[in-house]
């Protein structure tokens, strides 16, 4: 008895069937339909998350659209100040001082909102991922650029005006702290520097106490 196997035949017609299952116009445009329909659900649910977030934690103040505003004034300021930054994109995912930035602006509006225990979260984790050390209670403005940024340190009454700029190292921190006469710690004193508008520190910079720093 003779079998004979060929092999080649095979593998045409198993091409063939293949090119016979492409889809028709109408198929893709169907799919196309879906995708949209889907994609548009999906923007209404987010949307309702965004309300209810802003609604429940943040008093139905418009958290998101005043965050991505500041965080792309952060990123042009990099942009701008930077002659290695090539992209938003480049600058948005690779840069830890933005990242260290986006968690401050949300640690801050959470701080604002007397949910101290999440904004402390944040920082606390932001500061593990970057090396940046940002109190969520420091009053920062627009367009702060943090340079390399390991080892950056901002105290909780710290005041940074606009367009200021700070290298890896730097410290804006406290010196002796008050004392109430039971020997406890008085709470809410301001004692950490002021930086007004367009400030430079250079790295490894350490400023103490409540003084101002600018014009």
């Amino acid at each position: 008895m003779h079998i004979s196997i060929n092999i080649g035949t095979n593998e045409k017609e198993m091409n063939t069937e293949k090119k016979k299952k492409k889809l028709t116009p109408e198929q893709k445009e169907k799919i196309k339909r879906a995708v949209k329909a889907g994609y548009g659900k999906l923007r209404v649910a987010s949307g309702r998350l965004y309300s209810t977030i802003e609604d429940k934690i943040f008093d139905g103040k418009c958290f998101f659209s005043e965050l991505k505003e500041e965080i792309m004034d952060d990123v042009a300021a990099v942009r701008e100040r930077d002659p290695a930054a090539r992209s938003d994109v480049e600058v948005m995912l690779l840069y830890s001082g933005v990242h260290a930035m986006l968690a401050y602006r949300v640690a801050h509006k959470l701080y604002v909102n007397k949910k101290f225990l999440p904004a402390r979260a944040v920082s606390q984790l932001a500061r593990f991922l970057t090396g940046i050390e940002i109190h969520p209670g420091a009053e920062i403005g627009k367009r702060l650029m943090i340079d390399h940024g390991s080892g950056v340190v901002i105290g909780e009454t710290c005041i940074i005006g606009k367009g200021c700029r700070l290298y890896q190292g730097v410290t804006l921190g406290a010196l002796s702290f008050s004392k109430n006469d039971d020997g406890t710690l008085v709470k809410g004193l301001p004692r950490h520097p002021i930086l007004e508008d367009n400030v430079t520190v250079y790295a490894g910079a350490s400023i103490l106490g409540r003084i101002t720093i600018g014009k």
